[in-house]
């Protein structure tokens, strides 16, 4: 039996459950009382003397603060032996019931995560897009407490290298593959980087031979807030001529061809989610945009992380700020419609008084002529057949005023409808006589969501529908696509797989320029899903570890993409 030993206190570390399996090593549980600590076990062929110097370096020079109740660093504490021999290092727990944040990443929340993340981050809600920034700004700060000694730059940001918990705590994890410098001079690398966060001067920084500077995690920083606030990766466009060769997220960040940062007339394709980044303010826009722009190449420097922080701070106070305002106008126009209401009862109250004190003239009139001899029955009469008749007019008045009023809101209830319907005529004969040409542009259906499974070579079910799959139950991947069609028809719709590396899966039987085809799809009329032919083997080897891109393709169009994941276990 192996026995684990603390390189700091000598203390034997006893080791509990698995808690999770991965391309480096397994992590478990530490069971030793009075702390909240958990194991990784490292690979046996990465237990090398440069990684082991590393975790020493790091747990001697950990950050001021390593948690926060927002936010945990989960920081190598301690490295660990077995035998004699380095084998690993124990770290903080992440917050309980955490989850890798790559679903809040999607144009929609799966439905099998339940109705506590989709009520609290619901998006097009204040509470859901209120509670996706302040998840954003706790990754900030995380970030921002690893820069503060400017020794450590993370360099591959990305949603599986976080967990987040529903109220929006966030822990940061592999930690261990971070850089090390002094700015000048390289102490241990980061070993690995994943294209779709590196921004554009990625390549010549590495070719360099320097260190990676902070601005890097600026750009990985700024891809995951925008993939959280509008459900898509920032450079997901499929651009036109010159550019329409350019199809990877990678080729197409070198090249910085987003729709934040090019005129759209560049892209055949933006896709919907792109839309919701025009919500919000003009500093939070003009910030991602410095971010996916900004290179060393042309005198600009990219926003540091505490200036994202401070950005995404103020747009909290903005989306709050504009709530009230709309609160406020409501208001405002209540008080204005209360103030004609009492306006208009002032006036007829002051009609009234001026019948009525023309009745009382009347009467005294009568008096004084009744003095003068006219007969006292008759005057009598006269009397209350005046007070009668004022008393009916009034009456009469009143109900005639109802009426009026009630008939007078009732026409401008419906000239208002009759405009509005007008209105509504003029909108739907242009856009009746558009329809044609916007159909011509438009793929057949529109691709709403794209969720993989594995199966053997008997369709044996391995992995069920979902985005993050592991290697060792990965034969062939079969994808379900969920879609809306305006009308029925049959499509060669191909499809276009790329590895992490940014290369296209290809076989012998694949057609030029795709990874495979399926002939001849049925799409039906409305709300429906397909479930395409699978891609791979029956020995489980054709997928590393990685996230893979997935394309549909139609005319020669693209028409749908979604990213997926596959974890080395």
């Amino acid at each position: 039996m192996d026995i684990y030993i603390s390189g700091k206190t000598g203390e034997i570390i006893n080791l509990g459950n698995k808690i999770a399996k991965g391309g480096e090593g397994t992590i478990f549980d530490v069971t030793n009382p009075g702390n909240s600590l958990c194991f990784k076990l490292y690979l046996e062929k990465l237990r090398t003397e440069e990684r082991e110097k590393k975790l020493k370096y790091m747990c001697a020079n950990a950050p001021a603060e390593l948690s926060h109740k927002r936010f945990l660093l989960c920081w190598p504490l301690d490295v660990i032996y077995c035998n004699g021999e380095f084998v690993g290092y124990i770290m903080e727990k992440a917050f309980i019931e955490s989850q890798a944040p790559y679903h809040l990443c999607l144009p929609e929340i799966p439905e099998k995560l339940g109705s506590v993340w989709s009520a609290r981050f619901k998006r097009g809600t204040t509470e859901g897009d209120i509670n996706r920034l302040k998840l954003c700004l706790n990754i900030a700060a995380a970030v921002a407490r690893i820069h503060q000694s400017h020794k450590y730059v993370l360099v591959d940001l990305k949603p599986q290298n976080l967990l987040v918990t529903t109220d929006g705590k966030v822990s940061l994890i592999d930690l261990d593959s971070l850089q090390i410098s002094d700015g000048k001079s390289i102490f241990f690398k980061a070993p690995v980087s994943t294209p779709e966060y590196s921004p554009p001067e990625a390549k010549a920084i590495l070719n360099s031979g320097k260190p990676i500077p902070e601005s890097w995690d600026s750009f990985s920083l700024g891809v995951l807030i925008y993939e959280i606030l509008c459900g898509i990766h920032p450079f997901a466009a499929t651009a036109d001529a010159p550019y329409h060769e350019v199809n990877t997220i990678s080729e197409k960040i070198e090249k910085q061809l987003s729709p934040l940062t090019c005129d759209k007339k560049v892209f055949k394709i933006i896709p919907p989610p792109h839309q919701v980044f025009d919500l919000h303010s003009d500093n939070l826009k003009n910030l991602l945009r410095q971010i996916f722009a900004g290179t060393f190449n042309n005198g600009t420097t990219r926003p540091n992380v505490e200036l994202i922080g401070k950005t995404l701070y103020d747009e909290i106070g903005y989306y709050r700020n504009y709530e009230e305002k709309i609160e406020c106008q409501k208001n405002v126009q209540l008080i204005s419609e209360l103030k004609k209401e009492k306006q208009d009862l002032i006036n007829r109250e002051k009609w009234l008084n001026e019948r009525w004190d023309e009745s009382k003239k009347e009467i005294e009139y009568l008096k004084v002529t009744s003095k003068k001899g006219v007969n006292k029955g008759v005057v009598t009469f006269l009397i209350i057949a005046l007070i009668i008749l004022v008393i009916a007019f009034i009456s009469t008045y009143q109900n005639q005023e109802d009426s009026l009023s009630s008939l007078r809101i009732r026409n401008s209830d419906l000239t208002e409808q009759l405009s509005g319907l007008e209105k509504q005529k003029e909108t739907i004969n242009d856009l009746q006589s558009e329809l044609g040409i916007i159909q011509e542009k438009f793929p057949p259906f529109v691709v709403k969501k794209i969720e993989f499974r594995s199966t053997d070579y008997y369709d044996n079910l391995k992995i069920d529908y979902g985005y993050s799959l592991y290697r060792s139950d990965c034969y062939y991947i079969n994808p379900r696509i969920k879609y809306y069609a305006a009308k029925s028809g049959s499509y060669d719709i191909y499809i276009k797989i790329y590895t992490p590396d940014g290369s296209m899966k290809t076989g012998s039987s694949s057609p030029s320029g795709y990874c495979t085809m399926n002939k001849s799809v049925s799409i039906y009329k409305g709300n429906n899903s397909i479930e395409l032919s699978g891609w791979g083997n029956n020995s489980g080897n054709s997928y590393s570890y990685g996230t893979y891109r997935y394309e549909i393709w139609i005319n020669g169009e693209i028409i749908g993409s979604q990213d997926f994941y596959i974890s080395n276990y």
